[in-house]
């Protein structure tokens, strides 16, 4: 009888029947980060969200009006004002969880013996728990700094799971509904 060993690369849980051969699995990381939160916590918290949006400095003018010029890095493009993080719209983000954040937006993947992949950045939360440190390197005006916030969950303007019904009115196909940041 043979082991199973840790090949698995997620769990199937959809399928279409109107279709052939199409169906949906939960990538094996995802599945384990749920439980993993589960255990640690008692609960889900959700995934660790990055507090900021950006832009990538693909260009060469845009490195050099950011003053990024050989460093990599993106651009701070928003900062979400509900989390303490230091960061400011136009900070060059260079380094995440000490990983060097390329002007693409990607980072390197370690995926065998000296070999690496260079993913989206958004691959170094994709494993982050609620409340999980996240050391980061910005530039400002040119000049480097070190900060250190807490990841907190997505808080979008319009809630996914809303804990009240939601308050909307529907005006010739058109739906209404009042938005605040806080």
């Amino acid at each position: 009888e043979e082991e199973v060993g840790p090949e698995a690369l997620g769990v199937a849980f959809m399928g279409l029947q109107e279709a052939q051969s199409i169906g949906f699995i939960i990538p094996a990381k995802v599945a384990l980060h749920f439980l993993e939160d589960f255990r640690l916590h008692g609960a889900f918290t959700h995934f660790g969200h990055p507090p900021f949006q950006w832009q990538c400095l693909e260009t060469q003018d845009m490195r050099s009006y950011f003053r990024a010029e050989g460093q990599g890095g993106v651009r701070v493009s928003a900062v979400d004002p509900n989390v303490a993080s230091g960061l400011q719209a136009d900070d060059v983000v260079v380094e995440l969880f000490g990983e060097r954040v390329g002007h693409d937006g990607k980072v390197a993947v370690p995926v065998g013996l000296g070999a690496s992949e260079r993913v989206s950045l958004w691959f170094l939360f994709c494993d982050k728990f609620t409340g999980t440190p996240c050391d980061c390197k910005v530039l400002r005006n040119g000049e480097a700094i070190h900060l250190t916030f807490n990841l907190q969950p997505a808080a979008p303007l319009v809630p996914m799971d809303p804990t009240a019904p939601n308050e909307f009115l529907v005006v010739a196909g058109l739906v209404l509904q009042p938005l605040t940041a806080g």
